[in-house]
């Protein structure tokens, strides 16, 4: 199973959409599967990271937001 997703362009719609910026650190399992720019998610340190569940939140249609 993964835990990170390497993409600059995915990174660079969070900024837009000013969802809050965490890190990400692959030596520790904590359970969330992040966003990173391309090439660091191997890192041997934390990388600015975004939560693939914010993302999926933020540009979720109205209703399912709604209904939450």
């Amino acid at each position: 199973m993964f835990n990170c997703i390497e993409s600059s362009a995915l990174m660079n719609v969070c900024r837009a959409l000013e969802l809050p910026l965490g890190w990400y650190d692959n030596t520790v399992d904590n359970g969330d599967v992040c966003i990173v720019d391309d090439g660091q998610a191997n890192y041997s340190h934390p990388v600015p990271a975004f939560r693939l569940s914010d993302y999926l939140l933020a540009t979720a249609p109205v209703d399912v937001k709604e209904a939450r």
